[in-house]
């Protein structure tokens, strides 16, 4: 840290920006951020859990295989057939692997405190929960209503801890820095006080 005062301690110079070792104080973080951080990673669990389940005992290879030959276009020969089936597979992989890095990106985000990772999830929440609603009108496998609701009730849960008065508070606190006077970034510059002359003073007696 500089030598210069800063206005806090009397001074008129700029307050100097707090250092790597300055910032060591952290608002605590409420049992609300941790539950909602733990019920995040549930979800994740259970979206794994469900995409194994239905990869294993409904074989959703063979079902594509038979949706596409009864579709209005037939006549795809065996080896396109296989390759279509491939690539979505290979798809449906490479987004689920991109999904969970994202979400576990944010969920630490949103421990540290950043309220914008807060709205992120709240907006990814939003879609997981809508689009499961809309998923209900079509044909779905009992495993997949199943997960499915036990997701949406996580989520439900989870955006009830981040939005709890406690959570809320913590996403709005300002970092504590320790030894610094005063927040950063400091006031702006002001002029120093007004100090009255010698011949002034004598003028008014």
């Amino acid at each position: 840290m500089s030598s210069k005062l800063s206005f806090a301690e009397g001074g008129f110079g700029p307050t100097p920006r707090p250092t790597a070792a300055d910032c060591t104080a952290k608002p605590a973080r409420p049992p609300e951020v941790r539950n909602a951080v733990k019920v995040w990673i549930a979800n994740i669990v259970v979206g794994l859990v469900s995409a194994a389940l239905t990869y294993t005992l409904t074989d959703p290879y063979a079902t594509m295989q038979r949706q596409i030959q009864r579709s209005s276009r037939p006549g795809y020969t065996p080896f396109q057939t296989h390759t279509f089936l491939t690539a979505l597979v290979v798809m449906t992989a490479v987004f689920t692997v991109v999904g969970i890095v994202l979400q576990v990106f944010f969920i630490t985000k949103m421990q540290a405190g950043r309220n914008w990772a807060r709205i992120v999830l709240t907006v990814w929440a939003g879609i997981g929960i809508a689009g499961f609603l809309f998923g209900l009108l079509f044909q779905r496998t009992v495993i997949s209503v199943v997960t499915g609701a036990i997701s949406v009730l996580l989520l439900g849960a989870a955006l009830v801890f981040i939005y709890r008065p406690a959570a809320s508070a913590y996403f709005r606190r300002a970092p504590v820095y320790v030894g610094s006077p005063t927040p950063w970034p400091p006031p702006p510059l002001m002029p120093p006080p007004y100090r009255p002359r010698v011949a002034e003073l004598t003028s008014n007696h």
